[in-house]
C-alpha cells in the first residue's frame, strides 16, 4: 500500500486473483496510508492452469456457460468490483471456440450489475469480445495491427483500454536478465522482488532450455511495438485509455512500474500532456 501512495498511485484496479484478494480490498478500507482499491476474484478462463492452484486458484476454467455463470455469482457474493474474463485462444485458434462460456459469463456479469474485464491480447479474441459486450479491454493487442472495422467496433462499443505495455518490457528484461532498474525503483520498489528476478539466472538449462528463453525474450520483444502503434491509433480515434501496468508478474513491480508505463506511452507517440 505505502510503495503505490509513495509512487503516486492513490487509486489500484487488481484485475483478478485469489479469492483472498476481497481481503487485501478490506485491508485497504480500514487502512488510512492505503490507496484505494478495486478487486476481482478468480479469472475465469477458457483454458486450465492447474499449476497456479495451490488450494485457492488465481484462475479457474469454466467448463461450460453454466459453470462460468456459477463463478461469477459466487464472486457476486463477495462483492466483487467487476469479473474479469482470461480469453485465451485455443490450439484451434478459433476464436469462436469458446464463445458460449464467454457470452455466458458476460450476460451473469451484467445481470448482477457489475462490468466485465477482459484479457484478450490478440486481435480477433478481443473483437469477440467486443461484440459480446464487453466493458474493458485489459492490455494491448499485440499480435497484429488494429484494423479499421475493430477501431469502428471499439469506439461504439465505448470499451476501455488498460495498455499495460511495461508487463512485455519486464517480462524480456528478466528472463533475458538485462534488468534495468529505474530510480524510483530502487527507492519504492520491493527489494525482496527485485532480488527474486535474479534467481531466474540460476534456473537450470535442463529446466528451461536456453534456445525457449531466447524465443520467449524474442517474441516479447517483437510485441512492443504492435502494441504502442495500435495504442496511438485507438488513442486518435478517441478511445478512453488508462494506464496500467500488470504488476506482480515478473519484472513488472507494484507502485513504480507505473512511471516505465507512462515513458512507454511516450515513446510509442502520445505527448506527455496527453499521458
Amino acid at each position: 500500500f505505502r510503495r503505490s501512495l509513495a509512487s503516486g498511485v492513490t487509486a489500484v484496479v487488481d484485475v483478478g486473483g485469489p479469492m483472498w484478494n476481497f481481503e487485501v480490498r478490506q485491508r485497504a478500507d480500514e487502512t488510512l496510508l492505503a490507496p484505494r482499491v478495486a478487486v476481482s476474484g478468480p479469472l475465469i478462463s477458457t483454458v486450465d492452469r492447474p499449476q497456479l492452484d495451490l488450494g485457492d486458484p488465481p484462475i479457474i476454467r469454466a467448463r461450460d456457460p453454466e459453470h462460468a455463470r456459477e463463478l461469477v455469482r459466487a464472486q457476486l457474493d463477495k462483492g466483487t468490483d467487476f469479473i474479469k474474463i482470461w480469453f485465451i485462444l485455443p490450439a484451434s485458434k478459433d476464436p469462436y471456440e469458446n464463445i458460449d462460456v464467454i457470452r455466458a459469463t458476460i450476460e451473469e456479469a451484467h445481470a448482477g450489475g457489475v462490468r466485465v474485464f477482459v484479457h484478450a491480447t490478440e486481435r480477433e479474441t478481443a473483437r469477440v469480445a467486443l461484440r459480446e459486450g464487453t466493458d474493458v479491454l485489459v492490455h494491448s493487442i499485440v499480435d497484429e495491427p488494429v484494423d479499421p472495422a475493430f477501431v469502428d467496433l471499439l469506439v461504439e462499443d465505448g470499451a476501455l483500454l488498460t495498455t499495460t505495455l511495461v508487463v512485455f518490457e519486464g517480462y524480456a528484461e528478466v528472463l533475458g536478465q538485462g534488468v534495468e532498474r529505474m530510480d524510483i525503483e530502487l527507492r519504492y520498489g520491493d527489494p525482496e522482488v527485485m532480488r527474486s528476478w535474479d534467481e531466474m539466472a540460476a534456473v537450470g538449462e535442463d529446466v528451461v532450455p536456453p534456445e525457449k528463453t531466447a524465443a520467449r525474450v524474442k517474441s516479447l520483444g517483437e510485441r512492443m511495438p504492435i502494441a504502442q502503434a495500435n495504442l496511438v491509433t485507438l488513442w486518435e480515434a478517441g478511445v478512453p485509455v488508462s494506464a496500467g501496468t500488470d504488476a506482480g508478474n515478473i519484472g513488472t513491480l507494484h507502485g513504480p512500474s507505473i512511471h516505465r508505463e507512462l515513458q512507454l506511452m511516450v515513446e510509442a507517440g502520445l505527448t506527455p500532456e496527453q499521458v
